[in-house]
């Protein structure tokens, strides 16, 4: 480092860095960057804690210290939905700019006309919800109301970064991706796919995560700090330490990219989890998409999601 080099430093715990993709951003428009998980969950703790202390307030005013919906709040499925197509988005912002959003979906119940309501305060960026705050679940509309504040987001597609009418997905063409299945820069392409194909990719990314879910330790990265490490999708693609293909129980092929990575002294495995539209998306060949891309630091998982035949090379030690 010199006088003349630009530095970067974690708003938490002032480490210095050379370079800005050391550091994690988990709000839009914020110059507030974050060197590891830790930092930003210490950083942010006193919010949360501040928020719970809110909520166990309101709940003894409306009477629901006894209300317990968790299994809502732990059903993996409900929590893909409302962070990925809630029903509804508020957003509060304070004289600072600063935006704290809250996302509500409805879950109807079979032989009870009351809905419960899952809610999920959070911070955005990039359209997607970045660090939460508070994650609860209700069938009192009266304490619903308290999360509707601020205005609410009219248009729930056009805000977040995906639409489902026209999702756009990179793939990896198999008739011209490298035998070690590594893929070239310059055949990482978009491309646009209907209805019926990205309700087949959900319907996959959904059994893909529940079989993550019950292989995972409690004691590993938590999903909802998944995107937290997205940035190593890319250099797991093109450059992973080792490749393997199988065929699912469905008889859908499956393709697993792996790669050792280190940040901060912490190494860890990402990886990403492509699924094989079959012919018809592309010209040339099949066509796998990433469908999931996660951490672990658990090295009995990384031996799970080794299997089938392998593709490429020996893992980094």
């Amino acid at each position: 480092m010199s006088f003349g080099q630009a530095i970067y430093f974690c708003s938490h715990c002032k480490s210095i860095h050379d370079q800005l993709e050391a550091l994690y951003f988990v709000e839009d428009d914020s110059k507030r960057g974050f060197c590891s998980e830790a930092c930003i969950e210490s950083f942010y703790s006193p919010i949360f804690k501040y928020y719970e202390k809110i909520e166990v307030e309101l709940r003894k005013k409306l009477g629901l210290v006894a209300e317990d919906f968790s299994h809502y709040i732990q059903d993996v499925h409900l929590m893909e939905r409302i962070l990925k197509s809630p029903d509804m988005i508020y957003e509060l912002e304070n004289d600072l700019e600063e935006r704290t959003y809250a996302f509500l979906l409805k879950v109807e119940r079979e032989g009870n006309s009351r809905p419960v309501w899952i809610i999920v305060l959070c911070l955005v960026s990039d359209g997607r919800p970045s660090f939460l705050l508070l994650v609860t679940a209700t069938e009192s509309e009266e304490f619903l109301s308290v999360f509707q504040f601020g205005h609410q987001i009219e248009d729930i597609q056009d805000f977040l970064s995906e639409s489902i009418d026209e999702l756009e997905l990179p793939f990896i063409d198999q008739s011209v991706s490298a035998e070690d299945g590594t893929l070239p820069e310059e055949i990482s392409e978009q491309v646009e796919i209907d209805m019926e194909t990205h309700d087949s990719i959900e319907q996959k990314k959904s059994s893909v995560l529940a079989e993550l879910m019950e292989l995972r330790s409690v004691a590993d990265i938590p999903y909802e700090n998944f995107h937290l490490y997205h940035q190593f999708m890319a250099s797991t693609l093109e450059s992973p330490d080792e490749v393997y293909t199988h065929l699912d129980s469905a008889g859908d092929r499956i393709r697993t990219y792996i790669k050792a990575h280190d940040k901060d002294g912490v190494s860890f495995f990402y990886f990403v989890i492509c699924y094989d539209l079959g012919s018809g998306v592309s010209s040339s060949g099949q066509a796998f998409v990433p469908i999931l891309g996660f951490p672990s630091l658990d090295g009995e998982l990384s031996q799970r999601y080794r299997h089938g035949d392998k593709v490429s090379g020996k893992l980094k030690n």
